[in-house]
């Protein structure tokens, strides 16, 4: 297995991305899309899932890109700048520059960052796979009121993991709030895999059938039992191992099935 950086330029920005391949040549490579305000870089969480996957993937002949979103920094600083339609055109950047260099190209999309891989579809993509993507996505639902605090900006978020208060500006929040998921996931024609947690309450399992009745190619829903959001503990604290590997093995099988 090799590591090799990659910088993307979109507009007057530039984002930087890992491209980790395994050992000999390989026509197929994975784009991940990262969950709401994720960083891939960050050990813990689903950045770990994410690290963890592209290894699996390895093992298997497949390439995968991790990447930050231009405004997702460790600091989330700039995160206020941020919004799905920004992830969605760095989304499209790096498919494009993925295209120049594989054959077969899949994309992954975890939580929000199914809705992003979705919004940035093109028929070109062979394969796709999504981990516990809601559809309902509001951010002003009483249930996530303790989440999401109002700011003169837009909203103010917080994460765990880091330990970190961050700003969600107006544009994320509005675009957030108004996406709709039907008119998105129907143009999907290729196999897609929804790998879905049945204790989840951000993203449940009517999400994933949701998705799937939309979706007019090859399906697949594979159910965690037990599985939160993010294969998570319900506290949110740690992730639960025997969740998670069931998740990866079924990502990896699927897109190695798939690229055939």
């Amino acid at each position: 297995m090799r590591e090799t950086a990659i910088t993307f330029r979109n507009r007057n920005d530039s984002f930087k991305g890992r491209l980790v391949s395994p050992t000999k040549r390989t026509e197929c490579v994975v784009i991940v899309a990262p969950g709401f305000a994720v960083d891939v870089n960050y050990l813990h969480g689903e950045g770990k899932l994410l690290n963890d996957l592209s290894k699996m993937l390895a093992e298997r002949g497949i390439a995968t890109l991790l990447f930050n979103y231009r405004f997702v920094t460790p600091d989330l600083k700039k995160f206020r700048k941020a919004s799905m339609s920004s992830e969605i055109s760095d989304l499209k950047v790096t498919i494009k520059e993925m295209r120049k260099r594989f054959r077969n190209v899949g994309l992954l999309g975890a939580s929000v960052g199914g809705l992003v891989a979705a919004s940035a579809y093109s028929h070109d993509i062979d394969c796709m796979a999504f981990w516990y993507v809601p559809t309902a996505t509001k951010m002003s639902t009483p249930s996530r009121r303790d989440r999401y605090k109002k700011h003169r900006e837009g909203y103010r978020g917080y994460t765990r993991l880091k330990n970190i208060n961050y700003i969600i500006g107006r544009q994320f929040a509005y675009e957030r709030n108004t996406f709709r998921a039907s008119p998105v996931f129907r143009r999907l024609d290729c196999p897609v895999l929804v790998v879905q947690g049945d204790a989840d309450k951000r993203a449940s399992l009517r999400d994933a059938n949701k998705i799937l009745g939309f979706v007019k190619g090859e399906k697949l829903l594979h159910v965690i039992h037990g599985g939160d959001h993010g294969f998570k503990t319900q506290d949110g604290k740690s992730i639960v191992k025997s969740h998670a590997k069931q998740a990866l093995r079924a990502t990896a099988r699927w897109f190695e099935t798939s690229f055939g």
